[in-house]
């Protein structure tokens, strides 16, 4: 109410797969009862609003997913996230959907234990770590959400759009990617997801089409582009 703005981009989510298949009440609160209050303000001040979405949203059995291909959540996290995107859908808002993907980037020392930093740290300190080697999606520096969401803005691009990294690779691939990049020489073994034993189910096949954001002239950085762009900026004395 006080500052007005012209677009609210909400972040805020409850994002703990696993968390959120235990503690479903405030995953509910967090990620749809929230998202209708914002939505709500949203309203009163008859602002724009961008929500950050997911590829969980699919179930994982075809991968390429394009924004318009039928969504089939399997866990818990994942059906509130897709509840939030029908809230703003039927808000009547002008509104951006964004699905995001295995996000890495960096922020500041405290930020949360990302997959990169987890690679990064483990390998640093001699550890062996077991990487998923049969899920597979879209690894998406957060630099290029930032500088996509501002584009899509900017130009009123509203709608759905698929904003994530332009490669599809397992999880195992991406920390072969790290190690070798940030130049360790580190034991990574390849595991499959029952080896885990995770409390909620993973879409395996989650990477997303991102036809509609290149159509749009949007680039995202591959992977090894964008690992080389964080250890050039923020990792350099490794």
């Amino acid at each position: 109410n006080k500052i007005k703005p012209d677009v609210v981009v909400h972040t805020a989510a409850m994002t703990n797969v696993d968390l959120c298949e235990i503690e479903r009440d405030n995953a509910y609160k967090i990620n749809v009862e929230v998202t209708k209050n914002v939505a709500d303000a949203c309203k009163k001040i008859k602002s724009k609003i961008v929500y950050i979405s997911t590829d969980f949203v699919f179930d994982g059995k075809k991968g390429n997913y394009k924004e318009e291909d039928k969504t089939n959540p399997i866990n818990y996290y994942s059906l509130t996230k897709l509840e939030g995107e029908k809230v703003i859908i039927n808000s009547n808002l002008d509104y951006l959907i964004t699905r995001v993907a295995m996000l890495y980037g960096y922020n500041s020392e405290n930020d949360k234990n990302t997959f990169v930093k987890w690679v990064i740290n483990n390998l640093k300190e001699g550890k062996e770590i077991n990487v998923i080697n049969d899920q597979f999606g879209c690894p998406t520096l957060i630099d290029d959400i930032a500088n996509a969401l501002i584009t899509l803005i900017k130009n009123n691009n509203w709608g759905v759009y698929h904003v994530v990294g332009p490669e599809k690779v397992s999880i195992y691939e991406w920390a072969l990617k790290i190690n070798k990049i940030f130049g360790f020489n580190g034991k990574i073994n390849p595991v499959d997801t029952s080896f885990l034993n995770q409390k909620a189910k993973r879409p395996l096949i989650s990477d997303l089409n991102t036809q509609k954001i290149k159509s749009l002239r949007i680039r995202m950085n591959n992977v090894e582009e964008g690992l080389k762009f964080l250890k050039t900026n923020y990792y350099k004395n490794l």
